[in-house]
C-alpha cells in the first residue's frame, strides 16, 4: 500500500506500535485497538523494528492485509523503541496532517475498548498547555494496580516516573520538537521524553479509570531498566541540568508544593493545598474575631 492510499483516510488520532518480538502478545495489542469503542478517527502504524523473528513479521503483516487502510507497517533496521515510536510519529505527522493526537502502545500491553475516547475527552478537555493524558496501571503477569492518581506535578515527576509512553500525546508537543531519544537504548526514554515536554512548557493530566493493561516480564526492557536505575537517573540528570539545577527544584517547590499549612483550630480550618480556596467566610469570621478580641481582651 502506498502512503497515498495509507493518507486517504480521515484520522483524528494515530496509534504508534514498535514491534520486536512478542508475536502473541502483539496480536492482543492490536486487536484491543481495534476494538475501541466511540472512539475519535483513528488509524494504527505498527513499526517493525530490525524484527528477525518470522512469527512476528506474518503477525504483521496479516493484520495490514485484514485491516488496510486503517493500519499500516513500516520496516526499519533495529534502532530501539525510541527510534521505532520516532518513525511512526514521523510517518504520521506526513500523512495525515491533520491528526491531533499520537499513542504510544508498546507489542506486550493492551487497552480497554473506552481507552482512545476517554483520553481524548480528557486531554482536549484540558487546557492547552496540558500536552498528553497518562492513565492508571492495571498490572499484568504479576498482578494487582499502580495509581498515578492527582493533578500532574512536575516537582513529583522529576523525582518519579509517573507516565509510562502509554499516554495520548497532542500534536503540539512533537511540532515544538519534542521526540524519543534514540540513544537511550537501555530505558527511561518516555520519562526523558516527559520531561522535555514539561521543559517547553506542556504538562500532563490524569486519565482515570481508562483500562491500560500493563505487562510485567522479567525479560522486559523495563525490568532491566530498573536494575540500571541509578547509572540511568544519573544519566537523566545530566541531560537535564536546568530542569535539575537546585535553584530550578526550589521555584518548582514554592509553586507545586510550598511548605506551609494553614490551621485555625477554633474555626477547625486546615489547609496543606496552596491551590485550594479559602473556605467560604474565612476571612470575614477572622476580621470578626480580631475585632471581638480588641472589644473583649482575653475571651
Amino acid at each position: 500500500m502506498t502512503r497515498a492510499e495509507v493518507a486517504d483516510t480521515k484520522c483524528e488520532v494515530v496509534v504508534i506500535i514498535p514491534l520486536f518480538r512478542q508475536p502473541a502478545l502483539f496480536s492482543e495489542a492490536i486487536a484491543s485497538v481495534l476494538a475501541q469503542r466511540d472512539a475519535p478517527a483513528l488509524r494504527i502504524i505498527v513499526v517493525i523494528d530490525g524484527c528477525v523473528y518470522q512469527q512476528s513479521l506474518d503477525a504483521a503483516m496479516s493484520w495490514a492485509r485484514a485491516h488496510a487502510p486503517r493500519l499500516a507497517v513500516l520496516v526499519q533496521p533495529n534502532g530501539g523503541v525510541a527510534a521505532a515510536r520516532n518513525a511512526g510519529i514521523r510517518f504520521a505527522r506526513q500523512a495525515w496532517p491533520d491528526c491531533r493526537a499520537f499513542f504510544f502502545l508498546d507489542a506486550d500491553n493492551r487497552i480497554g475498548p473506552h481507552f482512545l475516547r476517554r483520553a481524548w475527552d480528557t486531554l482536549f478537555a484540558a487546557a492547552p498547555e496540558v500536552g498528553w493524558a497518562y492513565p492508571d496501571f492495571d498490572l499484568v503477569g504479576i498482578g494487582g494496580a499502580w495509581s498515578t492518581a492527582g493533578r500532574h506535578h512536575l516537582l513529583q515527576h522529576m523525582a518519579e516516573n509517573v507516565c509510562d509512553a502509554a499516554a495520548l500525546v497532542r500534536r503540539e508537543v512533537c511540532e515544538a520538537g519534542i521526540g524519543f531519544d534514540e540513544t537511550l537504548r537501555a530505558g527511561f526514554e518516555d520519562w526523558d521524553f516527559f520531561l522535555r515536554a514539561a521543559g517547553a512548557g506542556f504538562r500532563g493530566v490524569h486519565l482515570p479509570q481508562a483500562g491500560f493493561s500493563y505487562r510485567r516480564r522479567p525479560e522486559s526492557m523495563l525490568s532491566e531498566a530498573r536494575r540500571d536505575r541509578a547509572a540511568l537517573l544519573s544519566a537523566l540528570h545530566k541531560r537535564h541540568p536546568v530542569l535539575y539545577a537546585p535553584r530550578s527544584i526550589l521555584a518548582l517547590e514554592h509553586r507545586e508544593a510550598p511548605r506551609f499549612a494553614l490551621f485555625e483550630p477554633e474555626a477547625a480550618v486546615a489547609c496543606l493545598d496552596p491551590d485550594a480556596p479559602p473556605p467560604a467566610g474565612t476571612q470575614d469570621a477572622l476580621l470578626a474575631r480580631l475585632a471581638a478580641a480588641r472589644r473583649t481582651p482575653g475571651r
